[in-house]
């Protein structure tokens, strides 16, 4: 492990310069995706007048996550991580600042968005990958509770001032702007302290050994198996947010609701990673996996009933504070346990395990709320959840006891 800060705080965590320079890049970027978002859904429907084409090109920035996660984050585990994020945010203000060109062609615009949603893969895998090597012991848990917590508020933020910033720049503007955030994180990125890459001998990014080394680390380590499963709960986790409009509706509250529906979760993911690094201690963190996932699930499932708004609210603000609560503690957890050669290539299997969750659990829910109410449609991913959390807590406590997880590593000071 490297450097560390004084104090297991969180500005002990942010004394150490390269994670600094690493949270604010992350920030910036996250708050430029969700800018993006706004932007384009406003650019491509004031072009096309098509709801549907729009819908298909917001869906773009969610989507080639999965190809960069999967098939380029090997990249970070062949080439230093540093240069491997530098390029990727560099590749994303380009691509990002093209869509701007006048008279430019739907189809070049949607192959310009997929390529920046593409170049986030990457960048998270080696990211995430790094952490590891800058925080040690109990600041790196403090460092990703930090990270949970920043990026909630700023994608809350993101939306929020994406309507402003267009509304005052224009959605070409926006979209400049958007370009800007990440020029400033790549050299961020850039000036942080670089560290060689110390990849397999004679293999490369792209090998076809090297792609399933990600997928092999998983299945030679039963922790990083389940720690894999409980990120897929987040399926149905996510289901309130995707569900917000229909449930507003079947609540008959006005359309105002939505967006108080679709912020519990983040804001409950807020506090609850701020709680659970601050003042949770470590030595109980293994055991609180289980039970945060479980309690996830069963916080959804009375919405069948006719609670009310605020009622409702609350509870998908405590599902969201434990899923955050989970999500946080698998991805710092399998960070930490992946072979440092395949760090970058696992959690990219596992990023692309996240991001499949969250798209296709509203879908599922939609289908289900077909058939019936959507708070029942709900109650159910809670009723599914809550038995497989269930079970994956009985094989955590299993993988756990059979393969202990390795001491905390003491912090050095600068």
């Amino acid at each position: 492990m490297g450097q560390q800060g004084r104090g297991e705080s969180y500005l002990g965590v942010l004394a150490v310069r390269d994670f600094r320079y690493l949270w604010i890049a992350e920030v910036l970027s996250v708050g430029g995706d969700q800018l993006t978002r706004v932007a384009l859904s406003v650019l491509v429907f004031a072009r096309t007048d098509s709801a549907a084409i729009t819908g298909l090109t917001y869906g773009l920035t969610f989507l080639p996550t999965l190809f960069g996660s999967l098939f380029l984050a090997g990249f970070a585990d062949h080439y230093p991580r540093r240069t491997v994020m530098f390029v990727c945010n560099l590749a994303r203000a380009i691509l990002v600042g093209l869509v701007v060109v006048p008279g430019m062609p739907l189809w070049l615009l949607c192959v310009l968005v997929a390529g920046s949603s593409m170049f986030l893969g990457p960048f998270k895998a080696a990211e995430q990958a790094l952490i590891p090597d800058l925080l040690a012991g109990r600041q790196y848990i403090l460092g990703m509770s930090l990270r949970t917590v920043s990026s909630q508020i700023a994608q809350l933020a993101g939306f929020a001032l994406g309507g402003t910033t267009v509304f005052f720049l224009t959605p070409v503007g926006g979209l400049l702007f958007d370009a800007g955030t990440f020029v400033v994180a790549a050299f961020l990125v850039l000036a942080t302290t670089p560290r060689p890459a110390r990849p397999r001998e004679g293999e490369r990014a792209l090998s076809g050994r090297g792609l399933t080394r990600g997928f092999t680390a998983l299945a030679h380590d039963r922790r990083l198996l389940v720690l894999a499963a409980v990120l897929a709960l987040n399926l149905f986790h996510i289901v309130p947010e995707g569900m917000a409009a229909p449930f507003v509706e079947q609540l008959r509250e006005g359309t105002w609701a939505v967006a108080l529906i679709q912020a519990a979760a983040p804001l409950g993911a807020a506090l609850g990673a701020f709680v659970f690094g601050r003042l949770v201690p470590e030595s109980k963190h293994p055991q609180l996996l289980g039970p945060a996932a479980v309690g996830a699930s069963v916080a959804l499932i009375p919405v069948f009933l006719p609670l009310g708004l605020w009622v409702s609210v609350v509870l998908f603000a405590i599902a969201g504070a434990l899923s955050s609560i989970y999500t946080m503690y698998a991805v710092a957890l399998i960070a930490q346990l992946s072979p440092e050669q395949d760090r970058a290539r696992v959690i990219g299997v596992n990023t692309a395990i996240l991001q499949t969750a969250n798209g296709l659990g509203p879908t599922l829910a939609g289908l289900v709320a077909g058939i019936v109410a959507t708070g029942t449609s709900i109650a159910i991913a809670g009723v599914v959840s809550a038995a497989i959390a269930l079970v994956i807590t009985v094989a955590w406590a299993r993988a756990y006891r059979s393969s202990p997880l390795p001491e905390p590593a003491a912090s050095d000071h600068n």
